[in-house]
């Protein structure tokens, strides 16, 4: 086994936990993309075992010392509540490093498993892991791949083909699969991620605990989930807003499957209308009304009991919030002259921690 050899006082974040080695702890050694490699501190002593990664800064991601079939045999005991309840038939299995996997993402789709392998040590046991998935998956039909992940280029693997069947069956075009009191249809070969947003379940149960007869702006909606939870919990009117076409035609269809609120759908590039709310000019003009300031930055605070907007990306690496009727930009301050109404907040990021509605007290809805 090749051995990579640390700086010196680089093996402390090792030694205390740290699943990564950075190309610019390494002193000396190199091997294969995705070899087994050990880990070892300026003097030789070995202190963990790791995937090589030679085209990616993560020089080296930790893994333990035991057989793949018994970490993803751990990772789906893990989630063996999840099968033990009515409430979902959608699960993620294996969660990367969360799972001592890096770089493994397997979601659980009613018995088809979507996978997607960002590090070349994972890319290169991705045959060895599929065959743990179909044993130890409760009613494991087939185990897929999804290679169009950008990750996967920094990590020197290839992007195509974007869907292909490691084991097992072929999933249907759409897989649908429940969560609480809604039904979701899932393409896993085209959807965002494997499909869906497994890890936003709790947060949309936080949203349709507190829309229960309020007015709903669903921003950057994709396939509907938050939307849908609440016109599910009851609320008056919800309006979903996405740039893709195809995102909101499988929305109108999950809409099929939860009967209770009216539901608008608004095809429009809300990126573009987020811009205008920071004063930037974008590059067309079809924006929803709602989202077009300044002056409808009062007319979004008042129209809407919450507003909901997902991954508020400002460029790569940056989030900021806007407070509807503030009109501030974030970091420079609120401009002269421009109304502020108290209270109205956006929920950002991710999350139930951050899965937050603006209050729908009498007073706010005036």
């Amino acid at each position: 086994m090749n051995r990579i050899i640390l700086r010196k006082g680089r093996e402390r974040s090792v030694a205390k936990g740290h699943p990564w080695v950075f190309s610019g702890a390494v002193e000396r050694g190199e091997a294969a993309a995705g070899e087994l490699v050990e880990v070892c501190d300026h003097s030789g002593a070995k202190i963990a075992s790791g995937w090589y990664s030679p085209s990616s800064q993560i020089r080296v991601r930790i893994v333990p010392d035991a057989p793949i079939a018994e970490l993803v045999a751990a990772a789906v005991g893990r989630r063996g509540d999840f099968f033990a309840n009515a409430y979902t038939n959608a699960v993620r299995l294996v969660n990367a490093e969360n799972d001592l996997l890096p770089g493994v993402v397997a979601d659980y789709y009613v018995g088809h498993v979507v996978c997607q392998f960002t590090s070349a040590g994972a890319d290169a046991r991705k045959n060895e892991i599929a065959d743990a998935l179909m044993k130890f998956a409760p009613g494991c039909l087939g185990v897929s791949e999804r290679l169009d992940v950008d990750s996967r280029a920094k990590e020197g693997l290839p992007t195509a083909p974007a869907f292909s069947v490691l084991v097992g069956a072929e999933p249907p075009e759409f897989v649908e699969i429940a969560e609480g009191p809604c039904r979701f249809l899932v393409d896993v070969r085209k959807g965002h991620k494997t499909g869906f947003y497994l890890d936003q379940r709790d947060a949309r149960a936080a949203v349709g605990a507190l829309a229960d007869g309020a007015d709903v702006l669903n921003c950057f909606a994709y396939t509907g989930g938050f939307g849908l939870f609440a016109r599910a919990a009851g609320a008056a009117k919800v309006t979903q807003v996405d740039v893709s076409a195809d995102a909101l035609a499988l929305a109108k269809r999950n809409e099929g499957l939860v009967r209770s609120a009216e539901v608008r759908r608004d095809e429009g590039p809300a990126h573009e209308g987020r811009a205008r709310v920071q004063g930037h000019q974008p590059p067309c003009d079809e924006a929803p009304e709602a989202l077009r300031p300044p002056r409808n930055i009062l007319l979004l605070g008042r129209g809407f009991a919450g507003v909901l907007r997902h991954y508020p990306l400002r460029g790569r690496g940056r989030r900021t919030p806007i407070v509807p009727g503030d009109g501030a930009h974030p970091r420079r301050g609120r401009p002269p002259g421009r109304a502020r109404l108290p209270g109205r907040r956006l929920p950002q990021g991710r999350g139930a921690d951050r899965a937050r509605l603006i209050q729908n007290t009498k007073e706010q809805r005036q």
